[in-house]
């Protein structure tokens, strides 16, 4: 399938045609090599609401911080501006898709399976010895399904119609998107991406399920959030049939690739159960 047909699907909703502004504001900020960490602040800050939730989530389990985060310039202090950024972008595109109807998809239960897929890859990049090159990992693999939010958004009717198809034949949802829709939802998810500008290490595991070369630089990024993926899959969600789904995971390539040990598998998944129940009270509460 066509990007050309994807890029359709988004002209639908001039709501989609561009990131969520205090994203762009931040993105255009943190581009000037002369940027400062107030600077950053006060963009944050314009945002009441967006401040909260970003103190909310930085003072959660999910960071481990020995000291509260009492201002955004303290925690841009701790966490950095980079990962503050990716933060307000993370919150701002969860609003973003409110009013789809629950009769229709439920918006709030993506975002639990996202956060779990999430809070895996966060588990799993600290645990890998270059973790600083796996920064990105918690947003790559929450934003990885946002396309099946934009279809829903854009065409609900026939998204809706794909997800009974999938789910009544046993198909891949993509398929049963391509024969419903015309496109499936990581070719839609990528297209956004690109248009909104997004950075390529958040691009490259949607760019990877929709076919596309993954970059060797962008390689391990693209191995934690599929391994997240299909920890999440097989031993939570369990779309994966397997009869132990511990040892089915610990087979998978991805640990060897990763230069991790698969028989810390138990340990992860304990710090990722106490990680969880926090980013979803911190970024999914009103």
């Amino acid at each position: 399938m066509t990007t050309i047909q994807a890029r359709e699907i988004l002209r639908v909703s001039s709501e989609l045609v561009s990131p969520p502004e205090v994203f762009t504001r931040l993105r255009t900020l943190l581009d000037d090599p002369d940027w400062t960490p107030e600077a950053v602040g006060r963009v944050i800050e314009n945002d009441p609401a967006l401040s909260a939730r970003l103190l909310r989530v930085v003072n959660s389990p999910l960071y481990g911080l020995a000291q509260p985060v009492d201002s955004i310039p303290r925690g841009i202090g701790l966490v950095g501006a980079d990962e503050l950024g990716r933060l307000a972008l993370a919150t701002s595109v969860m609003r973003a898709f409110h009013g789809i109807p629950d009769s229709l998809f439920n918006v709030s239960r993506f975002w639990q399976e996202s956060l779990r897929d999430a809070v895996l890859a966060k588990v799993i990049a600290d645990a890998h010895p270059h973790r600083r090159r796996l920064e990105p990992a918690f947003l790559a693999a929450l934003l990885a399904g946002i396309g099946q939010l934009v279809l829903f958004r854009v065409v609900p009717e026939l998204a809706r119609s794909a997800l009974e198809r999938a789910e009544h034949r046993d198909e891949p949802l993509a398929a049963a998107e391509e024969a419903v829709v015309g496109c499936n939802h990581d070719e839609v998810g990528l297209q956004l991406m690109r248009d909104w500008r997004l950075p390529v290490a958040l691009v490259q595991p949607v760019a990877a399920r929709a076919g596309e070369a993954v970059e060797a630089d962008h390689a391990p990024l693209v191995e934690v959030v599929e391994l997240a993926a299909k920890i999440n899959e097989t031993v939570y969600l369990g779309t994966e049939e397997v009869a132990d789904p511990l040892a089915a995971i610990q087979v998978l390539p991805h640990w060897e690739r990763l230069g991790l040990d698969a028989g810390s598998l138990g340990d992860l998944l304990l710090d990722a159960e106490s990680r969880f129940d926090a980013a979803v009270g911190a970024m999914l509460s009103a």
